[in-house]
């Protein structure tokens, strides 16, 4: 199926700023507020791509990893049943030297486009203009794809737990100000990063590397161009563990540690998984192939490495 989204925007879009091997603005301004900071490949590739195609990218296959829907949403309830054979969510203690665990590192899929900001700002996205948002894109309602959009805007708009920050940027410019509100203008962005796409398998942890307490997480979203869901929680830490897996795959995967969940969801999965109850402990995930993390620099120069604690 195609998405119909303001295809003359996007024409416009080629015609006046994409132009050869120019600089597009939104790149211009990343370096403006994050002078010492590259800006990710997978970032710059959605950016300086031409916008001549439809925005079904998105949507082109349903690759989401399963884990995809698990830790994002801290009031969010699961059920006992079907849950997950991967390692979703770990003790502390278990993030050390030669443990093992089943996980899932891929190459991000979601393809979806970065739109310059001018054409974001012009596009409805609240669940009170859901309709409206369809009707631009051409989807109806009841379809998968009309659902996504639908979780998606009301994830973006639910209520924040006590302690975080959330905020879904919908282009370059906005995922910056909001990243700089909290890491300041000295930073450095993580993402998982593997060889080759893989089989979800079993990975030995060959190292940890505490990266700092000071950052922002953003998932991109299920939607017809780049939504991203970002948040800022407090208690966290941010670590960086090079693993192998058993099939000789290398990959550095990126490990988030929350110090307090006494805000969480009882009937949250980590609690499910661990057999713990909001506020006992801490609970660690691994991130995602379409998420990444913004921490300051002066985090990581500042501060001694922390111990990983419970």
């Amino acid at each position: 199926m195609e998405f119909h989204l303001l295809s003359f925007f996007a024409l416009l879009f080629v015609l006046v700023v994409v132009g050869g091997d120019a600089s597009v603005p939104a790149e211009v301004y990343w370096h403006s507020k994050l002078p010492n900071t590259p800006i990710p490949q997978d970032l710059l590739n959605l950016l300086q791509q031409k916008y001549g195609k439809r925005y079904e990218q998105a949507f082109a296959e349903d690759t989401t990893d399963r884990r995809e829907k698990y830790g994002k949403r801290y009031e969010r309830k699961f059920n006992k049943h079907a849950l997950p054979n991967s390692t979703v969510f770990f003790l502390p203690n278990d993030l050390h030297v030669g443990k093992r665990m089943r996980l899932h590192i891929t190459k991000s899929s979601n393809k979806a486009r970065i739109l310059p900001q001018q054409v974001a700002d012009t596009l409805p996205f609240s669940t009170n203009n859901l309709a409206e948002i369809l009707m631009h894109l051409s989807v109806k309602p009841e379809s998968r794809q009309g659902k996504m959009i639908k979780q998606t805007v009301e994830d973006c708009k639910s209520p924040a737990i006590k302690g975080e920050d959330r905020y879904c940027p919908r282009s370059l410019e906005s995922l910056v100000d909001f990243g700089v509100k909290y890491v300041g203008n000295k930073a450095q962005v993580l993402m998982n990063e593997v060889d080759k796409p893989t089989r979800e398998q079993e990975y030995t942890i060959m190292g940890v590397k505490f990266i700092g307490e000071n950052h922002v997480v953003c998932h991109k979203q299920k939607y017809p161009y780049a939504v991203y869901y970002c948040h800022a929680l407090k208690g966290t830490k941010v670590y960086m563990a090079p693993v192998i897996g058993a099939d000789g795959t290398k990959a550095k995967a990126v490990a988030i540690c929350h110090t307090d969940t006494s805000n969480w969801n009882p009937g949250h999965l980590a609690f499910l998984l661990l057999n713990m109850k909001p506020g006992e402990g801490t609970v660690c995930h691994f991130i995602t192939s379409d998420t990444f993390v913004m921490v300051s620099s002066s985090d990581v120069v500042e501060k001694a490495p922390a111990p990983i604690s419970s």
